[in-house]
């Protein structure tokens, strides 16, 4: 069964741009919210595949991203990713 590695978008910079989105919300919220995030996450490697609901790839000209979907706390989020051939940093 394939599994999935997830990257945070680092910007030239240097900074986590999830870790930026993250660090907005308030300080007793972070944490759940980053949990809800990853158990999502977690849950496409557990069955190999991206699948909907939790996870869209729109049609048309933003076909090359990826949707991931979850609902936390009464509010739904849409966090944008994209599928790339990356290779880890070197150690």
């Amino acid at each position: 069964m394939p599994t999935w590695t997830f990257w945070d978008y680092v910007d030239h910079n240097g900074a986590s741009q999830i870790q930026v989105w993250l660090d907005a919300v308030p300080t007793e919220k972070r944490e759940p919210l980053r949990s809800k995030l990853l158990a999502v996450l977690q849950g496409a490697n557990a069955v190999g595949q991206l699948k909907y609901p939790r996870f869209e790839i729109p049609e048309g000209q933003y076909r090359d991203l990826i949707v991931i979907r979850f609902n936390w706390n009464k509010v739904a989020y849409r966090v944008f990713a994209c599928y790339g051939n990356v290779q880890p940093p070197e150690v």
